[in-house]
Order: C-alpha cells, then structure tokens, then sequence
C-alpha cells in the first residue's frame, strides 16, 4: 500500500540509472517514503524493480532508454507526465566510468561518452522536467555526482571532468530557480558498492586505505542522502553539495608515530 504519510506521500519522483545499485536503492526507499516512481535504464532489470514496488502496493513505471540520446530522454519524460500528471523530483543518478591512460583514451569511446551519459544526459532531462516544475512551482533537482567532482583521478580524466561539469550544471541551477520554488543539488559519494565498484575489487582495493571510516559505503546510504534532497526536510538547500564518503575527502591520512 502507498504510505501516505510518507516523506515523499504524492510526489513523483523520476530516477535514471534505476535498474541496479545506488538507482535501485533510491528507487525502493523513494516508493516506501510515498513516491511515484520512474526508473529509466538501458538494463531491464528495471522492469523487475518497478514490478516489485508495485507488488509492495506502491506505485512504480519501467521505462528503457538510453539517455545519451535526446529522444529517449523526452520518452522518459513524456512517460512520467503522461502516467502521473507531473514530476515533483529528478534525481538525475545514472553514470558511467572509464579508466584509460589520458594520451591512449580514444576521444568517441572514453570522453564523449562519459561526457554525454554524465552530463549532457543531466542537461538535456533537467531543460525537459524544468517547464512542468515551473508550472507547479516547486521540485527537486539532485544528481549523483563523485568526490572525483573536487579531485582529480589519474587515469580517469574524462570522468572527473563530466563530474566537475555537473558540479557547476548545479551552482548555475540553484541561482537561476531556487527563488521559483526549484531546489537543485549534488550528492557526492566516495567508494560505494554498486555497479562500478564491486567488494574487493581493483577500485575498492586502490581506494580503501584512504577511506578513514574504514569500509565502503552502501548504495542504501546513497538514497538516505537522496531522500534529504527529495524530500521537504531539505527545503533551505539548493546549491549544496553533499558529501557521502566515510571521511576519504578530509585530506591526507599520515601515519605519525607518537
């Protein structure tokens, strides 16, 4: 049954990237929290997502696209307006990584499209939802962005520069709308478990030993964060950036003996 007195109770709330890791989180706690939900992927596992939330007795749509390419981001859209009448939340979560040498990266295949899924995909759904939170006068824009958004990665350059765009995609957004109701904001999480980042693998080794919490954080503590940012407990915020790392981004972590 919907939870009508959820955190997001009458909401619609459109997620990309919904069919695994920290999408699907948020896609699940979204729909107990009250929301409608659209899960856009180009895995069709979403399909079984949705179809379990709705088994829950909450209320959830499926739709494959890729949104790298503009007609599909409008079907997403034109989807959720037409099922639910409006979209309360874009939570603009899927991405994806590539790990090259910067002087052997082929520009096509490791920029552009990293480029185009992070960033362009973020600018093009955020300028198709933008006229409906107009009209209602309010919504919630949130990306997933990365602490590779303040930090540079060797050996992923076209990665932490689609996530240093969407920082400022951000900024820009908070000070054109904030004062016509649309909140827009990032979350930037560290090493998570997800699709990137399997337990025990080469990122989680490489990058462990810099996280002071000492363990990789969950997708579920992701759509925690995602929550705030949907939901009216984060009514003062727009322009912020989250961050959701287990201390990695704090700074240095000497050993000193004393």
């Amino acid at each position: 049954m919907t939870n009508q007195c959820g955190r997001l109770a009458g909401k619609t709330a459109l997620i990309t990237g919904g069919a695994s890791g920290m999408g699907k989180a948020a896609a699940e706690l979204f729909a107990q929290e009250g929301a409608q939900v659209v899960c856009a992927d180009l895995n069709d596992a979403g399909e079984k997502i949705a179809a379990q939330i709705r088994e829950s007795g909450a209320e959830a749509t499926f739709v494959r696209a890729d949104i790298s390419q503009t007609p599909d981001c409008e079907k997403i859209v034109q989807t959720a307006v037409q099922r639910y009448g409006s979209i309360d939340v874009f939570y603009g979560n899927a991405g994806i990584s590539s790990h090259f040498n910067f002087h052997e990266m082929d520009i096509e295949s490791h920029y552009d499209r990293v480029m185009n899924v992070n960033c362009r995909a973020n600018f093009v759904l955020t300028k198709l939802i933008l006229p409906y939170m107009l009209k209602q006068g309010k919504g919630s824009l949130i990306f997933t962005l990365s602490v590779n958004a303040e930090y540079g990665m060797a050996n992923g350059a076209s990665y932490s520069a689609s996530k240093a765009a969407l920082k400022q995609l951000i900024k820009s957004l908070a000070l054109e709308y904030s004062a016509l109701g649309i909140r827009a904001n990032g979350i930037l999480p560290g090493l998570i478990r997800s699709g990137m980042t399997v337990p025990g693998g080469p990122i989680e080794q490489a990058v462990l030993p810099f996280v002071p919490m000492g363990r990789a954080g969950e997708a579920r503590e992701i759509a925690q964060a995602a929550l705030f940012f949907a939901s009216d407990d984060s009514s003062y915020c727009s322009g912020s950036m989250l961050v959701v790392d287990g201390g990695q981004s704090s700074g240095i972590r000497p050993q000193i003996e004393v």
